[in-house]
Parts: C-alpha cells; sequence; structure tokens
C-alpha cells in the first residue's frame, strides 16, 4: 500500500515449520471521515493477528487506517501493528496510518494520543519490520498566520 492512501490489508502470517498451523491473520482496513472535529478517546486498531500458540506460525501484518477530519483530538491510541510470531515464527510488519485534515484556529487542541505501525516481535524469529505514520495536512489559506504548537 502507499504512505499517502492506504487502503491494503494485511497479509496473513506464514504457515508453521513442518507445517504445524497457520499463521496470524493480517489487519484490516479502516477509513473514518468527519466533515468538522473527530475526537478519539479509545482504540482504533487495525493490528495484524499474532500467530496461533504452538503453531510456530508467523504473526500477521498490519492493515489501512485513513482519518480525516477538519479537526481531531483526544488521548486515545490509532494503531496498525503487526502480530507476533510463535515459536520460531517471525513477527507480522507494521501497518499504515494516514491522518488528515487541517485546523488553523488558535483554540484547536491537537492529538494528544498515540499513532503506532509498529512490526511484530519474532517468537524465536525475526521482527517485523515498522510500518508507516503520515499526516497530511493541506497549506493554509492565503493570508493565514499559522501558529504550531
Amino acid at each position: 500500500g502507499m504512505s499517502n492512501n492506504p487502503v491494503c490489508l494485511g497479509s496473513g502470517g506464514g504457515g508453521g515449520i513442518d507445517y504445524y498451523g497457520p499463521g496470524g491473520s493480517g489487519g484490516g482496513a479502516l477509513c473514518l471521515v468527519a466533515s468538522q472535529s473527530m475526537t478519539i478517546d479509545g482504540i482504533v486498531s487495525a493490528d495484524g493477528e499474532p500467530a496461533f500458540a504452538g503453531k510456530r506460525g508467523g504473526g500477521g501484518s498490519g492493515g489501512s487506517v485513513i482519518l480525516r477530519a477538519k479537526q481531531l483530538s483526544g488521548s486515545g491510541v490509532i494503531r496498525a501493528n503487526g502480530g507476533a510470531g510463535d515459536n520460531g515464527g517471525g513477527g507480522g510488519g507494521g501497518g499504515r496510518v494516514l491522518i488528515a485534515g487541517y485546523d488553523y484556529s488558535s483554540d484547536y487542541r491537537p492529538f494528544a494520543g498515540s499513532v503506532q505501525a509498529v512490526g511484530g516481535s519474532g517468537g524465536g524469529g525475526a521482527a517485523g519490520q515498522a510500518g508507516t505514520i503520515a499526516y497530511y495536512l493541506p497549506p493554509p489559506p492565503k493570508g493565514t498566520v499559522v501558529v504550531f504548537k
């Protein structure tokens, strides 16, 4: 998937050594759009699943999250993490997160939570690689003074 338009599902993890079992499922794709404001105080997740315990598989890769709003606030968690591998299996790669929006008002309080796209831990195999987190903010209207907080 592309970091500026993440719409792909995460892939499933590989099967275990000697085909003991399947790996974890990949994360889904999620797009939330609000015309004005959006507050995230909970968890928005497109995580890959860990491999099945005892099955030696790989973790599923993270999926995609897109959030578009004029104002994004809150203190929750936005994530597309890879799942953990099991007993020799590797971790799934991190997915993609895009946060798009704008607000140039002086009273705007930006999102204070965490945004994650980390690779899953390896269960004796390699850890998954990190995904991407992108912020898209269009240019301000002509004549606007922008103050970064």
